[in-house]
């Protein structure tokens, strides 16, 4: 039984990391993200509006979420003023191995604990980003691990 699990688990894994991302045609409202920061202080999403945000969903045993640090990390270095990433760890017993983990790209960017927002965005895989526009819709949801070019492509995408 629990082999099967795991099979499934792997092939919807696969499959999610696989395809395409997708944004609507018709934005919504992003759920609120609200939680401590794990290095003190809050973040609540709200009050990132007039910002780009990208909202990155993962966790430190998520093998493709340690591949796309990189990648997050260049995003939060290329556009200091124009896009705020935030992390979100619903899943992990402990923040520290997240912690340590985002610690490792040598940048800082809010990493936050938010049991409800997991369940709020529907996240299906990890993995998982959602793009909110500065009027707190979300423009884009990226499956997998997030890309520069892929992620730059939609914010080009959503200005125009």
């Amino acid at each position: 039984m629990i082999v099967a699990a795991v099979v499934v688990v792997v092939v919807v894994g696969g499959w999610l990391a696989l395809r395409p991302a997708s944004s609507k045609a018709r934005p919504e409202l992003a759920p609120a993200i609200s939680g401590p920061i794990v290095n003190g202080g809050r973040f609540d999403l709200s009050a990132q509006r007039g910002h780009w945000v990208l909202v990155n969903f993962f966790a430190s045993w998520c093998s493709a979420c340690k591949v796309e640090l990189p990648q997050l990390a260049e995003l939060d270095s290329r556009h200091p003023d124009g896009l705020q990433v935030v992390s979100v760890d619903s899943l992990d017993d402990s923040l520290g191995s997240a912690e340590r983990m985002i610690r490792s790209t040598k940048t800082e960017w809010p990493l936050v604990s938010d049991p409800d927002a997991t369940t709020d965005y529907g996240v299906v895989g990890l993995p998982e980003s959602f793009l909110v526009n500065p009027s707190g819709l979300i423009e884009a949801r990226i499956f997998g691990g997030v890309t520069v070019s892929k992620v730059e492509g939609q914010l080009g995408a959503a200005k125009r």
